[in-house]
């Protein structure tokens, strides 16, 4: 989680079902006048949540990590492995999966739609893999798509 106290992330969660709200009253309006500034104020409202839960200076996280459930597999040591993506950022992933990696474990991660992308276990507890993409190992349109995903989440 975010090195943030739990009154800024409930803040967000709550700018979030505002937002929510501004696109649900989008869909029902005809009025391309309405629809411009309620498009703007939630695109607005995105852009403060994301500000709210990017990491802070002092915080271990260089990326903002924002929770997913993408079903994906793992090549290790030439085998294909199941797991499921439960978090992201553009330098990582959390996963979750029935194979024991110990951290140091090289590996490559198969990110949909991104593609396959080479990295490292850098930290495990129970079923949970914490996975740092290698910076060698993510092209610049995987890097693109990647931040594409995590901005999903505040759009």
């Amino acid at each position: 989680m975010h090195d943030r106290t739990e009154a800024t992330q409930s803040l967000s969660d709550r700018l979030s079902v505002v937002q929510e709200h501004l696109r649900a009253v989008l869909t029902r309006t005809s009025d391309q006048s309405i629809v411009e500034e309620l498009g703007n104020a939630a695109h607005e409202i995105g852009l403060l949540r994301l500000a709210l839960d990017s990491p802070t200076p002092e915080s271990r996280r260089h990326h903002l990590r924002v929770p997913e459930s993408i079903g994906t597999a793992l090549m290790v040591d030439g085998r294909e492995v199941d797991a499921v993506i439960v978090d992201i950022s553009v330098g990582g992933v959390g996963m979750v999966t029935d194979e024991r990696l110990p951290a140091g474990t090289l590996l490559r991660v198969a990110v949909p739609p991104v593609g396959w992308i080479e990295a490292e276990v850098v930290a495990t507890d129970d079923d949970r893999l914490h996975v740092r993409f290698r910076t060698d190992g993510a092209s610049t349109d995987q890097q693109r798509a990647l931040l594409d995903l995590v901005l999903r989440h505040y759009d």
